[in-house]
């Protein structure tokens, strides 16, 4: 069956996972690293997922996958775990290079308010709080899902076929993400309403386009 919701980490806040999930709609859904789903999908399936047998193509490159069945809310799903060494690479440079970031805004005094967590979280302070030394439980904790996606959904039973519409449609967010560039400012009559709306049909009809190309190129690959 066709999906109906493709939704990403962001939808995952309060009880909305439940409600979807028992509302009969087909959905497939990219849990957050912090899902309790997520953590224990993780648990259970780390020490199977990297096998000959799991390593698996998708549009999007080689990964180890593997899929188990969860009652969610009394209702059965298909939670597809990812693993990407790829993935897992980018993401552990990002916040090492984060952490790396906040550690000298703690030793020189220049702090910013929007790392406030992350001081409290990753480092140990001490003493006047000239002693920091970094907290190895913490880090370890959340660098252990780097390269780890979770899907969850109710009517995609292969974790090939999820992770392909995942990637197209990021491919068409990003597309529709562009349609204000660096230019644009420099211009004010761009942002008239008939500028804007011209735009936005142009960039939908052009969509169409590359949408169909990439599609006839997959369906021949």
């Amino acid at each position: 069956p066709e999906t109906e919701y493709v939704l990403n980490e962001e939808y995952c806040t309060g009880n909305n996972v439940n409600v979807l999930v028992v509302s009969d709609r087909r959905f497939m859904l990219r849990l957050p690293s912090n899902h309790m789903i997520t953590k224990n999908t993780i648990e259970e399936l780390q020490n199977e997922i990297m096998t000959y047998a799991n390593y698996k193509r998708s549009k999007g490159g080689y990964s180890f996958i593997k899929t188990q069945m969860l009652d969610v809310s009394g209702k059965p799903c298909y939670v597809h775990l990812y693993y990407s060494a790829e993935e897992a690479e980018k993401e552990m440079g990002t916040f090492l290079s984060i952490i790396g970031k906040c550690h000298v805004e703690l030793m020189t005094d220049h702090l910013v308010t929007a790392h406030t967590e992350l001081y409290g979280k990753y480092f140990d302070i001490s003493g006047s709080g000239m002693d920091i030394e970094l907290n190895s439980t913490s880090i370890m904790e959340t660098t252990k899902y780097a390269g780890m996606t979770v899907i969850l959904s109710d009517c995609i039973v292969d974790p090939v076929k999820a992770m392909e519409r995942f990637t197209l449609n990021t491919f068409v967010e990003r597309t529709f993400d562009n349609i204000f560039n660096k230019a644009d400012p420099l211009s004010l009559k761009l942002f008239l309403r008939h500028n804007l709306v011209s735009r936005y049909f142009i960039q939908f009809v052009t969509l169409i386009l590359r949408s169909a190309i990439r599609k006839c190129l997959i369906d021949n690959s």
